[in-house]
């Protein structure tokens, strides 16, 4: 929790941008007691969205240590951290976008250099900038893609100038750039499944062995596996579907391989995950506890049930037209009620567990006008509230394109809060800042990249009471 100077003033901490961003090296240790805060908190909740796909926690231990010495990657860690807490504890949200102003500064000219490609510093702040936009969607109203587009280019420009020669670089990413790969690779997935664009960017270019044969491997390979997967049917589904249903019917097997020879260590210790052939869960709880191991292993369900949702919404057997169709609607329909229901089980027994819950948050998006029931309407509806009081993600357009799909024309529709969503709403935040967005685009320039930054002042609302029945406890 933070102390309580974020809210009422009451501490004389200051929080103002030190002036260390205007110099050309970053300032350690940091002058200002605020960025301390801002760095601790990165470092505790921020980072833990970030590290799941190497053995090494990199975003948490080695980007802060890189920030000693670049004023653009300190100034992306605070405006990030800083827009975090504005979004879940009423933070001033000036303060990120002095941050995010002065990281741009940095930023711009930065890209025009030859060496800009092989900057992990660079790469990693463009990364962290693309997470703070995504958390502004709400606010700005629609998502540029600006910072997206940046990291993309980035990466493609360091495999050509590697393929031309023209830097002894290790030929497969090692280290802080491999993690960073892996991040805008999923960054790249959350784009494509919100918007059904093709992704443009493959678990290749991480260094993925793509002919692993379901071998034996460490678990946050397996991790991996299923990350790489989920890009695979997102390139099935919104790419063209090239190869038909003989290649639908590989990905659900890959699918099912998963979840066949996935090591021990997954099997949840409480509850259990369906597979493929299962029926749609009892009605009651809505959303029963699936707790496991750690990071690899949530994050390994959530992708592999995620890539599920997308093949079943994708199969190319289900009629056009004919009185089967709609059985086989229905049919696909239940199963992917099971799937969402079950993500949400996962997210809901590790309420603190930030990509658990985003990755919910987006399986809603996708099927939760599949939903019929009120009380699971209801139960899902709290859910995206919570995630966007604890973790910061945007959930308003979810939730508005729901409750019109569900023909919920008034807040008295919602139903009683339970007395346990209650008690959940109140985990880690008492109300919710939210600040404007600005956008930044990021297109080819005169160097390696040019950008532009949009100003535009930011105000703050409070985020209203949510209803439904949904609970949670870690």
């Amino acid at each position: 929790m933070p102390p309580p100077s974020f809210v009422d003033g009451s501490h004389d901490i200051d929080f103002r941008p030190s002036t260390q961003s205007k110099r050309a090296d970053a300032d350690w240790p940091l002058a200002v007691e605020g960025e301390a805060f801002l760095m601790r908190n990165y470092i505790d909740i921020v980072s833990s969205f970030l590290d799941f796909t190497s053995p090494y926690p990199y975003f948490r231990y080695d980007v802060p240590q890189r920030s000693r010495t670049s004023c653009t990657l300190a100034n992306a860690i605070f405006a990030l951290s800083a827009r975090h807490l504005a979004y879940t504890q009423g933070y001033d949200p000036l303060v990120a976008d002095q941050y995010y102003s002065a990281c741009l500064d940095h930023l711009i000219p930065a890209l025009s250099n030859e060496d800009a490609a092989l900057d992990d510093s660079l790469l990693t702040a463009t990364i962290l900038l693309r997470m703070l936009e995504e958390m502004d969607v709400d606010i700005v109203g629609s998502d540029s893609h600006g910072h997206l587009t940046g990291t993309a280019a980035l990466i493609r420009a360091a495999e050509e100038q590697l393929a031309a020669n023209k830097t002894p670089v290790t030929p497969v990413p090692r280290g802080l750039r491999q993690a960073a790969y892996w991040i805008a690779f999923r960054q790249e997935i959350y784009m494509s499944l919100q918007t059904h664009q093709p992704i443009t960017l493959s678990a290749r270019m991480c260094g993925f062995d793509e002919a692993h044969d379901w071998c034996e491997a460490p678990e946050w390979v397996w991790a991996q596996r299923a990350i790489a997967h989920c890009g695979d049917a997102l390139a099935f589904a919104f790419g063209g579907g090239g190869g038909g249903g003989a290649r639908w019917s590989q990905l659900i097997e890959d699918n099912a391989t998963w979840n066949r020879k996935r090591p021990p260590s997954f099997d949840p210790f409480f509850g259990r995950v369906p597979s493929l052939e299962d029926p749609e869960q009892p009605p009651e709880p809505v959303f029963p506890g699936v707790r496991v191991m750690g990071n690899w292993q949530v994050l390994g369900y959530g992708y592999n049930i995620l890539s599920r949702l997308v093949l079943l919404v994708h199969d190319p057997s289900i009629p056009k037209l004919g009185p089967s169709r709609k059985a086989s609607v229905a049919a696909v329909d239940k199963k992917l009620r099971r799937d969402v229901r079950t993500l949400c089980s996962i997210a809901n027994s590790h309420i603190d567990h930030g990509p658990a819950n985003i990755i919910a948050l987006v399986a809603i998006s996708m099927c939760g006008d599949r939903f019929t029931h009120p009380p699971h309407q209801r139960a899902l509806h709290d859910l995206l509230t919570r995630v966007h009081r604890l973790h910061g993600w945007p959930v308003q357009e979810a939730r508005s394109q729901l409750e019109e799909a569900w023909g919920w024309s008034t807040p008295a529709l919602y139903g009683p809060q339970s007395a346990h969503a209650q008690a959940t709403a109140q985990v880690g935040a008492q109300g919710v800042g939210r600040g404007h967005g600005s956008g930044i685009a990021v297109g080819q320039g005169d160097g390696l990249l040019g950008a532009a930054a949009v100003p535009a002042a930011r105000g703050r609302e409070t985020e209203g009471e949510s209803s439904g029945l949904v609970g949670g406890v870690r």
